[in-house]
């Protein structure tokens, strides 16, 4: 409702501004306090993007707690949290050698290719190396040798080693936290016994423990 309003504000602003040309010095101040409505309403709409786009992650981590009440579903989250200290680790290890070749695709690059220009654009590149979206004839036409020597040691180290470390790292701890939890019920297993208990308790064959409790509390006090 508050944006909708600054959003109303901004209109009556708008069709409310004098037209009459002989009146040049009110116009330009009601332009100006148009233009300063239209500020505040755009950074509003800017807050409320960035809150829309943060509460389906809060719900998402709502959701991983809930996840905890069963072991199977909460095998990914007990997973990354056994091997938090070792990405923890790796990590540091990872952005060492992800900013060095940050830094040299910046100094070998920046001064024909936009997209090592600066240090921070030279990073948003390497990352997008290493997903796979690169120009290498760009690169090539600036030099030959420093770009075969730059993009082929980056692929190698950053990407076949060090991520390929990575992934070593997740499963086998994956590969523990899945160990302790073979024993334990599956959804379907759960969401069956549940309906089995529902169904004889329908049919009167099984006591639930509400009743049991209630039966307790009755004989022994609460």
């Amino acid at each position: 409702a508050f944006y909708v309003g600054q959003a109303q504000e901004v209109a009556d602003a708008l069709f409310s501004l004098p037209m009459d040309s002989d009146s040049l010095e009110v116009d330009t101040a009601s332009v100006a306090g148009l233009m300063s409505k239209f500020k505040d309403t755009a950074s509003s709409f800017h807050s409320l993007k960035a809150f829309a786009a943060l509460y389906p992650l809060i719900i998402m981590l709502r959701l991983f707690k809930a996840f905890s009440a069963q072991p199977r579903l909460a095998l990914v989250t007990r997973t990354l949290a056994s091997a938090a200290s070792d990405v923890g680790h790796f990590g540091i290890v990872f952005v060492t050698i992800f900013t060095t070749y940050a830094v040299m695709g910046c100094a070998l690059f920046g001064r024909e290719l936009v997209e090592f220009s600066t240090v921070g654009r030279a990073f948003a590149t390497c990352f997008r190396v290493l997903m796979g979206d690169f120009d290498f004839d760009l690169m090539r036409e600036v030099g030959r040798t420093f770009a075969i020597l730059w993009f082929g040691t980056f692929m190698c180290l950053v990407l076949l080693v060090m991520l390929n470390m990575l992934l070593a790292i997740i499963m086998d701890t994956y590969t523990n936290v899945k160990s302790q939890v073979t024993s334990s019920e599956t959804l379907v297993q759960q969401a069956s016994e549940l309906f089995r208990r529902w169904r004889s308790n329908s049919k009167g064959t099984r006591v639930s423990l509400p009743k049991i409790w209630q039966a307790f509390e009755a004989k022994l006090g609460p």
